[in-house]
This record gives structure tokens, C-alpha cells and sequence, in this order.
């Protein structure tokens, strides 16, 4: 048995897979596992994972199921750890990512331990939806790609080995920026214990963020959802509904690596969000779907549940089934 299991969903995505598996070889706290869950590959995802069985506890689940949801389950059905961290397969942690996890997760019983997950820069692709002033700024640190980003369709910026052998100095040259989904702003007022905050399930993404295992042993990931989004949100607000406490940590890095974005994902999120909606018909809800449609800011909406629960404002449930009908027609 390890002390925490590593659960990565993949889906041909080698070249991020090599640098994510390469951060763990760095880890401060050696006492984990790590599942690769392979959604059907068609890459060279297995002689990734054939680099590291010499040198990582690492076990290989290869499988036909649709959805990063069936990948997750798959995992933690055999995950041996007392707790679990979620990383994708894009992502590379920093060195002391399981220490830092592990340290939220044992605040006390029923803590997710959410980490930060900056965007960096492993490969460069034209078809990369970066920001012109986050690649101005790029280009300004890192004057040395200027002609092969003008030039090249795609090139590898690093790879494994830089990272093994210099990992913060590579990492550095990679930044690329911090990212809206770390909620800086909530955090600045409602501090990393979300003190006072009633959507901090919204905040826990499988990006990054742990539990322990035995705790959330009744909870699992709806496989209903299909495509990209929102299946990680769902087991998210399960905890929440299941009162665990959510922690921020911003010490439990992991670097999201930029790439390119499916052509139909914001058809399959929307999908997701319809089934969402149906399965949970809260206020809460409701609310999140108005700020994911940039009608209410998080704060507003903290605010308007803060007041339900004191009963200073008595929100009928009738009147937000009927805004959510109007805003899924709109």
C-alpha cells in the first residue's frame, strides 16, 4: 500500500504524458503509485509508460471507454493509496506537489486539497489559443524562439530531460501566465480556507486537487458525461454535497502545458451542461450557470446564497427553474 495514488486519465497525449511522468521522478514525498488510465491511445502512450516502470511505482490500465470519467473510475477502483491526487495528463507537478497535498489533505478529515495550475509553454503550435500580450510577453523573456515561433508550424520547446535535470530553471523560461480557473480574486477575499464561500466545488477541479480515499469511497464520476467538461465538477460538487471542506493550496503546483483545443468541445461542454443542470436542479446550480454565462460574478452569487441560508432573501425554486429554461433557450 502507498501513501497516495496518482490518478492520470489520458487520451493520446504522449508528448505532455513524458513531461508529467518526468515530475514525478522529483518528488520530495517518494511514497506514491501512479495509474496511467489510457482511454484508447493510438499514439506512443505505452512506450511513454514503458520509459518509467524501471522507475516509478507505475500501473498501465489501456481501455475502450468513452470519457475521462470511465478513465477515473478505472483508476480508482484499483488505486492502493490512503489518498488520492488528481493530475491530467498535461500537466507537470512541481516538486513538492504530493507533499503539499497531503499536508491540506491531513488538515482534518473530509479536506480536498485544491492546488494552482499555472500555464506554461512545453510545445508550440500555430494552432495554440494563446493571448497576444501573454505570447508578447513570452517572446520579450525568451528572445531566442522569436524566429523558429515566426517560422515553424509546431516545435518541442523542452522535454523530459530538461526537466529532470533543471526543472526550475526550465519551468521558468516556460511560464506562460496564471490562469482565470485558479480564482486568485476569490481567494484574495475569502482566503485559501474559502472561508464563508458556498462554490467551492467550482474551484476543485481534477486538474488538480486530492482527497482521501476511504472518505469518498460512495462517490464516483458520472459517466453520462461524455466529451470534454464538467464530470470532474460534478464529482466535485458531490464532496460538496457530501460536506467535505475545501482548502486552497497554492504550494501544490502543477504546470498546465498549453495545447491545442478539440474542434468540438464547447458542443460536448454544452452537452454536459445541459445534463448537469437536469441531475441537480439547485439554486446553487442555477447560480453557477449564470456566472459561467458572465450574467452574475462569483461574489454576486456568494452573496445571494449567503442570504438564502439566512433566510434574509427567500429565493423560490420555481423562479430559477424557469430562468434556467430561459437561459438554455438563449
Amino acid at each position: 500500500m502507498s501513501l497516495a495514488t496518482i490518478i492520470i486519465p489520458s487520451h493520446d497525449r504522449a508528448m505532455f504524458l513524458d513531461n508529467t511522468l518526468a515530475g514525478f521522478l522529483l518528488q520530495t514525498e517518494q511514497d506514491f503509485e501512479v495509474i496511467v488510465s489510457d482511454n484508447a491511445s493510438t499514439d506512443c502512450t505505452k512506450n511513454v509508460i514503458d520509459k518509467y516502470v524501471d522507475k516509478l511505482k507505475i500501473k498501465y490500465l489501456y481501455h475502450h471507454e468513452k470519457g475521462a470519467a470511465a478513465a477515473r473510475n478505472k483508476a480508482v477502483d484499483i488505486a492502493e493509496g490512503k489518498y488520492c491526487i488528481h493530475i491530467d495528463s498535461d500537466r507537470i507537478p512541481c516538486p513538492v506537489f504530493i507533499e503539499e497535498h497531503i499536508k491540506t489533505i491531513q488538515t482534518k478529515p473530509g479536506t480536498v486539497s485544491i492546488g494552482f495550475k499555472p500555464l506554461i509553454l512545453s510545445r508550440f503550435s500555430r494552432n495554440l489559443r494563446i493571448s497576444y500580450p501573454v505570447m508578447l510577453d513570452y517572446l520579450k523573456k525568451n528572445p531566442s524562439l522569436q524566429e523558429a515561433i515566426l517560422t515553424k508550424e509546431e516545435f518541442s520547446i523542452f522535454d523530459a530531460e530538461h526537466l529532470i535535470s533543471d526543472f526550475n530553471e526550465t519551468i521558468e523560461k516556460a511560464y506562460l501566465s496564471e490562469t482565470r480557473d485558479n480564482y486568485q480574486d476569490v481567494i484574495n477575499v475569502y482566503s485559501e480556507n474559502l472561508v464563508n464561500f458556498h462554490f467551492p466545488w467550482i474551484l476543485a477541479t481534477t486538474g488538480n486537487m486530492g482527497y482521501e480515499r476511504e472518505l469518498v469511497s460512495n462517490i464516483v464520476f458520472d459517466e453520462k458525461y461524455l466529451g470534454w467538461g464538467l464530470e470532474d465538477t460534478d464529482f466535485s460538487y458531490q464532496l460538496y454535497l457530501s460536506n467535505h471542506q475545501f482548502i486552497f493550496n497554492k504550494k501544490a503546483i502543477n504546470y498546465h502545458q498549453a495545447h491545442e483545443r478539440g474542434e468540438n468541445e464547447s458542443k460536448e461542454l454544452a452537452r454536459n451542461f445541459s445534463y448537469f443542470l437536469e441531475k441537480y436542479p439547485t439554486i446553487e446550480i442555477f447560480l453557477f450557470l449564470r456566472y459561467f454565462k458572465d450574467q452574475i460574478t462569483l461574489f454576486e452569487a456568494n452573496e445571494i446564497m449567503g442570504q438564502f441560508f439566512e433566510n434574509k432573501n427567500p429565493l423560490l425554486m420555481n423562479d430559477y427553474i424557469a430562468l434556467m429554461k430561459a437561459l438554455l433557450k438563449g
